[in-house]
Parts: structure tokens; C-alpha cells; sequence
């Protein structure tokens, strides 16, 4: 590789099934391979030029190398050049790094959790919220989260860290109501990995909050049309080869997404609209932390629709939405 080009390195990792011992089914594989490199291409050239490409060609591919491959799980690096000048004279998003828009772009079509894991993460809500009544004393801190899991239970409305305090609490007491529920360790440790994940990305976008804010709501909408189908593809191998695909970043591989079945298909399951709609809602509540929560639209009488505010205007809307939560509870 020329050293005019750094590059940064982006991973998918199947694990689980046949990928466990370093194996995938060949056509399964292929398949993923192919929309692996067909959705850092879709990112790629829309970080450097702005622009969605409407299809893949020479004129718009972008030259990204694969490391040899590796025994355990089953690893796929790639790595992506950066052009120091490309970095410098573009005039759209590529100084953004692409790891930032990758899971930029994970958050925009990737759903906090799925019904499933919503609905489970309630049931648990509950059985934590009743051992809670046989404590009598609590800190302020310890009051304050309780009243946010409270909340959580009140409005059906799943928050990310109230939810992580609910698992946390109750995979350490080993509470043996668990077992009258469809839950189960395995299946909390990964809803907590999956609202972890987000956690952390939200934080890693604070840095280019006003960079990523012009990309705007339109154009997300048709790169993530693009992207959504191309995930699909990625997770092929979950189909007969693994349980699970993870996108990781650098060399060291930390996992900022993971996906299994259930969260492949609800991928392609959420859509943004081509046109604004102007409507009447109720917020009912809000996750401050990732800006989603519920909402009512008053004038159709569709109550309990999830929302998650455009980036664009998410920190100006942020303090209204949190201002409307307050006067609601209070």
C-alpha cells in the first residue's frame, strides 16, 4: 500500500453455528461478501461526494482491500484508504472518519431493540419493580433510577440505560421469577449488549454532531434505502452458517453493532418517508440519552408510535421534547 494512504479497518465477525470453528456455507458467504462490499462502497462515495449513487460502477467504486482470513469465529477485515488530499479539497463529509459514518449509519436503520426484546425487557421491568417494594431504603441516586425504570413500566416505553440497570439487577440476584418469563441469560446479556452499543456510538457522534447534521433527513432517507437491503445480504450466514454478525472497527475489533435474525429482518421492517408530514402529537415519553421515545398523533388517533428525532434537529428539539415530558408528569 502507498504511503500516501492510511486506512482505517472495518470488520464483520460471524460467530456461533459453523462460523465458530472458521467455517460459513460458500454461496451464503459469497452473498455477504458481495453486499458487505457493496454497502462501504453505498457509505463511501456518499461521505466523499454528498451523493447517493444510484448504482455501483468504476465511477463511483471505491478500492478497499480484504486481510487474509483467520481461524476463530469468522472474521472479515477491510481495510479502507484514505487520501489525505481526497480529506482535505472534499467538500461534503470525508473528514469524517468512516468508522463515524458507518455508525451513523447503523443508528438510522438499526431500531434500539425489536418487539421481542422490547416486550421481554418489560416483563422483566415488572419482576424488577416488585422486589423494589420490598426495599425500604434507597439513596437519592438509587430513587432517582428506580423512578426511571418506573417510568419505563408506566409509559411501555423502552430506555436504554433504565433497561440496563433492570438487567443488571436482576441477572446479579439471580431473580427465579426470570424463569416464569421467555427470558433467559443469554438472550438479556444480548439485549443489554445491543443497548450498550448504541450508548456508546451516541457518544462517539458528539464530536461531529454538526457535521452529521447536514446530511439531512431527505438524503438519509435514500442511503438508508440503499443500505438496508445490503445488510440483508450480510446476514445470509445467519440463516444456516452463524447466530450472530457483529460490525466492528479497528484493529483491536470493537463491536459497535450486532445483528441476529430477529434484528436482520427488522431492519428491512423500518423505512423513513420521501416527504415531511405535518401532524398533532402527544410525546409520552422520551429517552434522553438517544433522543426516541413514544409519542400519540392526536388528529389520527394512532397512540404508542415509536419516534426518534432527525439528527439534524435533534439537539434543538431536544430541550422542547424534554420540556413537553415535563409538563406531562408533572
Amino acid at each position: 500500500m502507498s504511503d500516501v494512504y492510511d486506512a482505517e479497518i472495518i470488520s464483520i465477525i460471524y460467530d456461533g453455528g459453523l462460523a465458530t470453528s472458521g467455517q460459513l456455507k460458500f454461496y451464503e458467504f459469497s452473498r455477504a461478501s458481495y453486499g458487505f462490499a457493496r454497502m462501504i462502497t453505498t457509505i463511501e462515495h456518499f461521505r466523499r461526494t454528498g451523493n447517493v449513487a444510484q448504482r455501483i460502477s468504476r465511477k463511483n467504486y471505491v478500492d478497499v482491500i480484504i486481510k487474509a482470513p483467520e481461524r476463530g469465529s469468522f472474521p472479515i477485515d477491510i481495510l479502507i484508504p484514505i487520501a489525505h488530499q481526497i480529506a482535505q479539497e472534499a467538500p461534503k463529509f470525508a473528514h469524517i472518519p468512516i468508522k463515524i459514518f458507518i455508525k451513523y449509519i447503523m443508528d438510522s436503520v438499526k431500531g434500539l431493540l425489536t418487539k421481542k426484546q422490547e416486550n421481554e425487557i418489560l416483563e422483566l421491568t415488572k419482576i424488577f419493580l416488585k422486589n423494589e417494594k420490598e426495599r425500604t431504603e434507597q439513596s437519592r441516586l438509587e430513587t432517582d433510577r428506580v423512578q426511571a425504570i418506573r417510568d419505563m413500566n408506566r409509559d411501555s416505553n423502552v430506555t436504554a440505560q433504565a433497561a440496563i440497570d433492570v438487567i443488571d439487577s436482576l441477572l446479579k440476584n439471580s431473580d427465579a421469577r426470570i424463569g416464569y418469563t421467555d427470558s433467559s441469560a443469554k438472550s438479556m446479556n444480548s439485549i443489554r449488549n445491543s443497548l450498550s452499543e448504541r450508548i456508546e456510538r451516541e457518544k462517539e457522534f458528539q464530536p461531529y454532531k454538526n457535521d452529521l447534521s447536514r446530511v439531512g433527513s431527505q438524503k438519509m432517507a435514500k442511503l438508508t434505502r440503499k443500505v438496508r437491503p445490503q445488510i440483508a445480504e450480510i446476514g445470509l450466514p445467519l440463516r444456516n452458517s452463524a447466530e450472530t454478525v457483529k460490525f466492528s472497527a479497528e484493529s483491536d475489533r470493537k463491536t459497535f453493532a450486532t445483528f441476529d435474525k430477529d434484528s436482520i429482518a427488522d431492519v428491512n421492517s423500518r423505512t423513513i418517508d420521501d416527504k415531511s408530514t405535518v401532524c398533532e402529537v402527544r410525546f409520552i415519553s422520551y429517552d434522553k440519552d438517544l433522543g426516541s421515545g413514544k409519542l400519540d398523533i392526536a388528529d389520527e388517533d394512532i397512540r404508542r408510535l415509536s419516534y426518534s428525532l432527525p439528527y439534524e434537529l435533534k439537539y434543538t428539539l431536544q430541550k422542547k421534547s424534554l420540556n413537553c415530558n415535563r409538563i406531562r408528569s408533572g
